[in-house]
């Protein structure tokens, strides 16, 4: 008797814990944060709560301006050249992450929020906006949207226009994305917030909000099956590339800046939850009968 007492009341209490955040759950799930990043910790491998979350490549030659650095809430990322030897074109920086299930858009959705985005000129003469880049992308490996073979890429250029592209099976090429789905301009792009996932078979659903003098929204799929999605069933990597696309003289160099970095995605409300809630409550009210 006095055994079923005591299981008689541990199954209220464990019924009374977990009723309210059972109830308070939204219907499609939680809402959890996989990655933020304010960049004011000084270093720039380690995100806000994750020691070494970022890998670098600086991608530097002979008289490179080439760096990355964090200070005071911005990432900077400087590429070009300061020392008037002319380098070859297409030099960048890249902080990317490791390839991760918390960026599978093809099992639960994530919307990554990207803000403080900036460009600045440096050296004479300048580059030029439309030959500066920076680039956000999803991954199925290597290290830019260049070398992967599968990539969802958010491309933003100094002069202020925003492309949405995405590429299959196409390495070493379309830094862009071989198809480009969203074309905003204007001027002056300071962020934007990317949806996307999950996705049903060929189908991967997007939401695309641009921040700034370009901004706008616009909705659409992508075509991605998970079988072409290079390795590790759907899972991605995140990375930002900042790119020159020419340089037509010596001593040209720009900075491109981040604010901040925030990915989160929907868990879904597991189905057994409430189940498991009635089942304890059925069983207290057995024992209480005992």
């Amino acid at each position: 008797m006095l055994q079923n007492t005591f299981n008689h009341w541990r199954l209220l209490v464990a019924a009374s814990v977990l009723a309210p955040f059972l109830t308070t759950l939204p219907a499609e799930g939680a809402i959890v944060t996989v990655l933020e990043d304010n960049f004011n910790n000084g270093i720039v491998a380690n995100s806000d709560s994750n020691v070494g979350y970022w890998s670098q490549n600086l991608n530097s030659g002979p008289g490179d301006a080439n760096s990355i650095a964090e200070s005071g809430g911005i990432l900077s990322m400087t590429v070009g050249d300061n020392a008037g030897t002319n380098h070859s074109n297409f030099s960048g920086v890249v902080i990317y992450s490791g390839v991760t299930s918390d960026f599978n858009f093809f099992t639960h959705e994530i919307t990554i929020a990207v803000r403080g985005i900036s460009f600045t000129n440096n050296g004479t003469p300048t580059i030029g906006g439309a030959a500066e880049r920076l680039r956000m992308m999803l991954l199925s490996d290597g290290i830019n949207s260049n070398a992967a073979n599968d990539a969802v890429v958010v491309s933003v250029d100094g002069a202020g226009k925003l492309t949405l592209g995405s590429k299959v099976n196409a390495p070493t090429s379309a830094s862009d994305g071989a198809t480009i789905h969203k074309t905003f301009t204007g001027s002056g792009v300071t962020g934007f917030d990317l949806t996307i996932g999950p996705g049903t078979g060929t189908n991967i659903n997007y939401t695309i909000t641009v921040l700034g003098g370009s901004s706008g929204t616009a909705s659409g799929s992508f075509v991605f099956d998970v079988s072409n999605w290079n390795g590790a069933g759907g899972n991605a990597a995140l990375g930002f590339w900042t790119q020159e696309a020419t340089i037509t003289g010596g001593n040209q160099y720009f900075t491109t800046t981040l604010d901040s970095v925030k990915v989160t995605t929907i868990v879904p409300t597991p189905a057994a939850l409430p189940a498991g809630l009635g089942l304890l409550a059925a069983a207290a009210l057995r024992r209480r009968r005992v």
